[in-house]
């Protein structure tokens, strides 16, 4: 199977938690979503001594000083098809790719007063829908967030939605390849639009749906990786086991090597951790 094309250029850059420029509020917790990950890359010295830079400490340089790359590189012996040694450097870059994965719960909002609810979608996959869908419910604040709109786009296209905001977004002057929308005013919704949008918010409050959540994790070698998970149970002190998305098996995870946890729907950073699992238990 061919591999996905990645890119060093990355759809977002992140200021203070936030997509830097972005007319909704996306967090960085939705890097997943927006198919931006850290992944473990390789690099060996050319061999042709004119090209720079030419000693080991300035090829080390030159590729921490690569874009997205993050933390030192490490210099390690490995073994090429020839069966020879050969020095590599192994380092951890940001990239960039194509499958955006926006799912069902999914809230972001705006500095204005709107704000966007997922309520069905597909993410893309080549084996299958290569674009995508994403359903979701546009609220406006009016003493409290009000439906005023109900939109089908791709995953594309929803990225979009979210990068350059409503006023901007051609849907909103009734074209958009795939999707529809009704433009933002209640007066313009049909019976059956409210009715399904009324449906949608009572089954969401009738059904207490059961939490996911982001964190950085540092194991026992110091190592830290981002984790999504759900299903938490707290009954040993310090201690919580839930189901972990990344390993997709239930583990063990001990609190105070959470460094910093998210709520996925939303995106709200969880200061207290321990204070959440008690809030948690006590409801």
């Amino acid at each position: 199977m061919a591999r996905d094309a990645r890119s060093t250029t990355l759809i977002a850059e992140f200021n203070n938690g936030l997509a830097s420029g972005w007319a909704f509020q996306v967090n960085e917790c939705f890097r997943d979503q927006l198919d931006i990950k850290l992944l473990f890359r390789t690099r060996t010295k050319p061999k042709n001594p004119q090209w720079k830079p030419r000693t080991e400490e300035e090829f080390k340089s030159h590729v921490e000083n690569l874009p997205g790359v993050v933390g030192p590189a490490y210099r390690f012996v490995d073994t090429n098809k020839q069966g020879k040694s050969v020095i590599r450097w192994r380092f951890q870059q940001w990239s960039q790719g194509s499958r955006y994965c926006f799912s069902r719960g999914h809230t972001i909002y705006t500095n204005d007063g709107l704000a966007i609810q997922v309520i069905e979608a597909d993410p893309c996959d080549p084996g299958g829908d290569p674009v995508g869908r994403v359903v979701f419910i546009l609220l406006k604040e009016m003493n409290v967030f009000t439906p005023v709109g109900l939109a089908t786009l791709t995953q594309n296209e929803f990225v979009s939605f979210l990068k350059i905001g409503v006023a901007n977004f051609r849907l909103f002057s009734g074209y958009a390849p795939g999707g529809r929308l009704v433009e933002a005013k209640p007066n313009l919704l049909s019976d059956s639009e409210r009715a399904k949008i009324s449906k949608i918010i009572k089954q969401k409050a009738d059904t207490k749906a059961d939490p996911s959540i982001y964190i950085h994790y540092k194991d026992s070698h110091g190592k830290v990786t981002r984790r999504q998970i759900s299903q938490i149970n707290s009954n040993k002190p310090g201690t919580i086991t839930a189901y972990c998305h990344l390993r997709d098996q239930v583990r063990s995870f001990h609190v105070e090597n959470i460094c910093e946890a998210a709520l996925t729907e939303t995106g709200e950073i969880i200061e207290d951790f321990g204070e959440y699992l008690r809030q948690d238990r006590d409801q």
